[in-house]
Formats: structure tokens, C-alpha cells, sequence
């Protein structure tokens, strides 16, 4: 039923770097913090199998707003 889906380390580096991207021009705070957490897990999962990748600074913690 359910298939397991192996990524590779150019996958997981595209991924945070759009879900931190993302983060950035969000309009609301929780998706932003979400987009972010997501970014470093799979910057995390990356540097597992490779060289750590930059995928930029956290949103600032007063914006993007509600």
C-alpha cells in the first residue's frame, strides 16, 4: 500500500531550501515556524549524507505577521 521513498541528498537540499525560502515570504507566523522546522529537518537529513548545506537565516522573529 504505502511506498517508502528514498531521497537523495540533492532532493533533501531542495526541500530546505524551499521550505526556508518559503519561510521568508509567509504571511503568517505559525506557517512560517513550520516552513522553518521543516528546513532544518531536512538540512539535517541532508548533512547526514553529506556536506552540511546553507539554506539561509531564520524569518525574524517579529514577521511576517498574523
Amino acid at each position: 500500500m504505502g511506498q517508502t521513498v528514498m531521497l537523495i541528498y540533492e532532493d533533501l537540499v531542495e526541500l530546505a531550501r524551499m521550505c526556508a525560502r518559503n519561510a521568508q515570504i509567509t504571511t503568517t507566523r505559525e506557517v512560517a515556524d513550520e516552513l522553518w522546522r521543516m528546513a532544518k529537518e531536512y538540512q539535517a537529513q541532508a548533512a547526514e549524507m553529506g556536506d552540511f548545506p546553507e539554506i539561509g537565516n531564520e524569518p525574524p522573529a517579529g514577521s511576517p505577521g498574523p
